[in-house]
């Protein structure tokens, strides 16, 4: 069971609501979303309201046309980053493996050819998981009430916080249990569990 010092969860994770990913986009569907579907983010700018720390975030079209604005609670700041820049950084790594894979062969390819398909393969995927878990995210707190004192909870953030950090976007519920089960008891918004997360 997890150390004392932690801060456990109200409700610990009892399912993933993030399902796994296994499609992946070829070259032109990539180049296809750089042109016409790419959202961006902007920094979260930190306010104020009704006494409660928060911050706005706006997201732009590809064409920098402003599609609306979301609150994001202060606490979940540090994994709403780590999801975000996941996310950049898995699409610059897909985009390199298509630039560096361009014009290969499918068949008759050598092991190292057969291994760099495979790792652009990977990312791809990776890169995929990233965007589900961005786009369930923001459902999520596009639907968060602010009108009570408790802090509204955003459970995707959470989840995506602890599975995230354990390296387990592509592990079922029950693998993730057998393995290291404490993690699913664990707050990772809090200071206190920190390094436990790696949290920055």
């Amino acid at each position: 069971m997890p150390s004392t010092k932690s801060v456990r969860l109200a409700a610990p994770l009892k399912q993933f609501k993030i399902p796994i990913v296994s499609w992946r986009p070829n070259s032109k569907e990539f180049k296809d979303f750089k042109e016409n579907s790419r959202i961006t983010y902007t920094v979260p700018d930190p306010i104020k309201i009704k006494g409660r720390k928060l911050f706005r975030v706006a997201a732009y079209d590809v064409n920098e046309n402003l599609l609306g604005e979301f609150i994001l609670p202060e606490k979940y700041y540090p994994i709403w980053r780590r999801l975000v820049y996941g996310g950049l950084f898995q699409e610059k790594m897909f985009e390199a493996w298509i630039e560096r894979t361009k014009g290969w062969r499918k068949k008759g390819l050598n092991a190292v050819e057969e291994q760099e398909s495979i790792l652009k393969k990977n990312a791809g995927v990776r890169f995929v998981d990233y965007l589900l878990c961005r786009r369930l995210v923001l459902e999520e707190l596009m639907q968060l009430r602010f009108d009570s004192k408790r802090e509204p909870v955003v459970h995707t953030l959470i989840e995506f916080g602890i599975r995230d950090s354990r390296d387990w976007l592509f592990e079922t519920f029950e693998n993730a249990k057998k393995q290291e089960g404490k993690y699913l008891y664990l707050d990772p918004t809090e200071a206190k569990n920190k390094k436990l997360f790696g949290a920055s």
